[in-house]
């Protein structure tokens, strides 16, 4: 991941040599030289470290902070200026500024700030994957699902298989109430996609016109009420699995959304401009016979097939009897302890 770095400045002096400092360092620099500007970068760009001059014309450096904070709290924001006083760093610091340096600076004061913070961004990344996944490792694994039966083993072997791939989609089939979420959080938890998120959205529960902004985002003033930008779930399930629950259910034009993404692996949000890359996988599952609406062209045949890689088809109770002894033994087990009952048959 090349770490994405804004330098906003009025001075193109000061510009041109930080451009040539980050560049240096193996970061993609951005430039601007205005608050204004910089505003219109981290919604647009959404970079992960500014270097931002206090003094800027129009709107000052304090200000843009503010704001850059109330877009994306997590974006580390290093001020510089030649005109600070103590004062104005104790209020930088309070409105979330991570470090602070004062002209003229030192190249090197600037390579130190750079990299102290890329490491700072890794090691919140890393925190947050290592909390995940120490909550999930032991919830989810293959061996926890009541499988006696051969039609559920068979089911099992198949989720196994599709583990074992980071990046190839999975349809899930079954009645409701079967266990097609279990399936797919454990395909999830064995994967090579372990250490990132794992999302779902309920696609029958979501309305038509705002299935777009919940998959993709917005941008601020993509329409009324947008008063500020919003990620959708593409981008917070970054480098993890999206499960898109009940997909027979998705609207035709969110059909053509998704499988823009599928095909392509980019998306625009609502009312942007730039076009992100998607690195997400997609299990979808359903309750429905997806062939059969296919046949009433009520579900695109092309994305069909795009999500039809790996299907996995999980069986109602009634075609597993094998597993009715074992799983009620489960629940009581799991019930005794937790209602502190002697039960024993």
């Amino acid at each position: 991941m090349k770490f994405k770095v804004l330098v906003v400045d009025d001075d193109p002096i000061i510009r041109s040599s930080l451009n040539r400092i980050i560049a240096k360092e193996g970061y993609a620099p951005i430039l601007c030289g205005s608050g204004e500007e910089a505003l219109d970068k981290v919604q647009n760009v959404a970079p992960d470290i500014v270097f931002l001059d206090l003094r800027l014309p129009g709107m000052d450096g304090l200000s843009t902070l503010r704001k850059i904070k109330a877009i994306d709290e997590d974006i580390i924001v290093i001020l510089f200026s030649a005109y600070g006083t103590f004062e104005t760093v104790v209020e930088a610091v309070k409105y979330g500024a991570f470090d602070y340096i004062q002209k003229p600076y030192k190249n090197e004061e600037i390579k130190i700030n750079l990299n102290k913070a890329v490491e700072t961004i890794r090691l919140k990344k890393e925190v947050t994957r290592l909390r995940y996944q120490n909550k999930s490792t032991n919830r989810y694994r293959f061996e926890q699902i009541i499988a006696k039966s051969d039609i559920m083993r068979d089911t099992i072997d198949k989720a196994v298989s599709a583990a074992k791939s980071s990046d190839t989609p999975v349809l899930i089939q079954g009645e409701t109430g079967v266990g097609k979420e279990i399936v797919a959080h454990t395909i999830h938890h064995n994967s090579p996609r372990r250490g990132g998120p794992f999302l779902t959205l309920n696609c029958g529960a979501i309305p038509k016109d705002i299935m777009e902004s919940e998959l993709f985002g917005y941008e601020k003033g993509a329409f009324t009420g947008a008063d500020r930008s919003k990620p959708g779930l593409f981008e917070l399930a970054e480098n993890g699995t999206l499960l898109l629950d009940e997909i027979g259910e998705l609207s035709g034009q969110g059909q053509v959304k998704l499988l823009r993404v599928l095909e392509n692996k980019t998306f625009f949000k609502v009312g942007g401009v730039a076009e992100k890359v998607s690195d997400v996988r997609i299990i979808a599952s359903t309750n429905k016979l997806l062939e059969q609406e296919l046949k009433k062209k009520r579900f695109r045949e092309d994305l069909y097939f795009r999500l039809n890689v790996i299907k996995i088809i999980v069986p109602p109770l009634r075609e597993r009897r094998d597993d009715i002894i074992p799983l009620a033994k489960y629940f009581i087990n799991i019930f005794k302890n937790k209602f502190n009952k002697k039960i024993k048959g």
